[in-house]
């Protein structure tokens, strides 16, 4: 008879294999040879507690007697397809979101992978953040374009993004950029994915939602305002001194030239928190804390070069908080969102409680980065050939989405492992590393008996 105490963990872990097996004619190129290595790939993630590089997992798999260039060359040849990948995961996802109303939210955002040395494709060289402050240093690293999905609804206003694509982002000044690979900005890489999301979501049957996309600063690009697709609401962080247009005034009796596109220039984004009177105030707990913010909305605006779409301007005030004792100030933030046409006039896509929550938990993403480099080991598997280099980083980010959903989905059915010492608090947010160690019971536990 097994223990009832671990029914629930072998539940989950069923349902994460059964996903994985109904999938994986779908995901892999090759025969039944690359199929099955890529379930024990799997497994392998799931099981190891070290490095997630391809000879710890072959040591935890127990084949590290073995030879090693077949496993190698498994991402070398190409073997995992990235985008079919994510549109499966993303299936899955969706059908959470049967019965909801409202906008489908993801997060994008930019993710350097360092390197070791400059032979790695795609290459460039930047400041190396763990260097001291008066004599930086630089390390290669490879840049990525991450998309995540923003799962909402757990407990305190605690969020997590869910990665589904993870493209590279390898820019013209690259070196040894890959055969067939055409030099491309993350802002690029981003309008592509919101193209595919929206046809994608599409698909499966939710055309009529939209689909929100929210970024940092280094989205906010006229070549994304131009060419956003139908039921895309786009929402990025600007700059405090952006340029800014007010909509061209119509006149009756235009004489000769071509009419004004742009009315006068607006004020800069800074300029509007000067004025308090006008703020609205929002409250909402997130992240176990409640959150008090105000804000104000202006607009409707033009970006010179862009005179066919109007964008709002949100404004977020600074102010004070506290950090145990010592009290802080953040600064005013800026974000532009485009606007839907009414009419003869221009309207917000969404309500504006909705668009201060979803820059509010933009931050998900860059605690995913953290979490999938620090405990699942982005970047860490040891592979410089042009192809198996951005395919590892791609299999890890796959993978640690369909580990992290799983786990989202099923939150209410795991309880929370014992930490080894006393002196470890209650945490907040579930890690990778605390999912890892419930799928390792689970899988334990299926052979356990009183």
């Amino acid at each position: 008879m097994y223990r009832s105490k671990y029914t629930h963990y072998r539940k989950v872990l069923q349902e994460l294999f059964g996903f994985f097996f109904e999938i994986s004619g779908f995901i892999f190129e090759g025969g039944k040879n690359r199929k099955r290595k890529g379930f024990l790939f799997f497994i392998g993630e799931i099981l190891c507690c070290g490095l997630h590089r391809i000879s710890e997992i072959l040591l935890t798999l127990g084949r590290g007697d073995r030879e090693w260039n077949d496993w190698y060359n498994f991402f070398q040849l190409g073997s995992f397809k990235e985008e079919k990948a994510g549109e499966k995961l993303l299936k899955k996802i969706l059908e959470a979101e049967k019965g909801k109303t409202g906008p489908i939210v993801f997060l994008t955002d930019g993710v350097n992978i360092f390197r070791s040395t400059g032979s790695f494709p795609g290459v460039i060289i930047q400041r190396a953040p763990d260097t001291i402050r008066w004599k930086r240093g630089f390390r290669y690293c490879q840049r990525f374009l991450h998309t995540a999905y923003l799962a909402q609804g757990q407990e305190n206003g605690y969020c997590e993004a869910i990665p589904l694509r993870f493209l590279p982002a390898f820019g013209r000044n690259a070196k040894n950029l890959p055969e067939g690979l055409e030099p491309k900005t993350p802002h690029q890489a981003a309008l592509e994915c919101a193209h595919w999301l929206r046809s994608q979501v599409s698909r499966f049957g939710y055309a009529k939602r939209p689909v929100v996309m929210v970024g940092d600063g280094g989205f906010d690009q006229n070549a994304i305002w131009k060419n956003l697709p139908k039921g895309v609401v786009w929402l990025a962080r600007t700059k405090r001194n952006r340029s800014l247009f007010h909509p061209a005034k119509k006149v009756k009796n235009q004489g000769r030239g071509r009419p004004k596109v742009y009315g006068e220039k607006a004020k800069k984004p800074h300029e509007y928190t000067r004025t308090r009177k006008d703020y609205k105030t929002w409250e909402r707990v997130i992240r176990g804390k409640k959150r008090k913010v105000k804000y104000k909305v202006k607009g409707p605006f033009f970006i010179e070069g862009n005179p066919n779409q109007a964008v709002f301007l949100l404004v977020i005030a600074g102010g004070n908080y506290q950090v145990g004792k010592r009290v802080k100030y953040r600064k005013p933030a800026f974000f532009l969102v485009n606007g839907v046409k009414n009419g003869n006039g221009w309207e917000l896509p969404l309500p504006e409680e909705d668009l201060v929550y979803f820059q509010w938990q933009r931050w998900e993403i860059e605690v995913s980065h953290r979490d999938m480099k620090s405990g699942f080991g982005l970047g860490d598997k040891q592979c410089w050939n042009p192809k198996s280099s951005v395919q590892t980083v791609q299999w890890n980010a796959w993978v640690y989405g369909v580990l992290k959903w799983f786990g989202y989905k099923n939150r209410k059915l795991l309880k929370e492992p014992a930490m080894i010492g006393k002196w470890y608090r209650h945490r907040r947010r579930w890690s990778i590393q605390m999912l890892l160690q419930c799928y390792q019971i689970g899988r334990a536990s299926c052979r356990e008996r009183v």
